[in-house]
């Protein structure tokens, strides 16, 4: 199954540290940037307990994004 995921960051600033967060359906996407070059990301299902359906890691925030899309194609809608 192909779709085309298109998930609206919202970026926040806490002290220093950016992050970025988004929704597409029933997931809850979160891009963090971490140690220089290391863009961790996440992607939770909120209908099914809050868990953590998948995770990596990205060289730059574009590549993290591309994870993200791809990761999201693959999952259930």
């Amino acid at each position: 199954m192909t779709t085309t995921s298109s998930v609206p960051w919202q970026r926040h600033d806490n002290q220093g540290h950016t992050f970025y967060t988004g929704r597409w359906g029933r997931y809850a996407c979160r891009i963090d940037a971490g140690k220089r070059g290391v863009w961790s990301w996440s992607i939770t299902d909120t209908q099914g307990g809050n868990r953590a359906v998948r995770r990596g890691w990205a060289g730059d925030r574009p590549g993290a994004d591309a994870a993200v899309h791809h990761a999201l194609d693959e999952l259930p809608r």
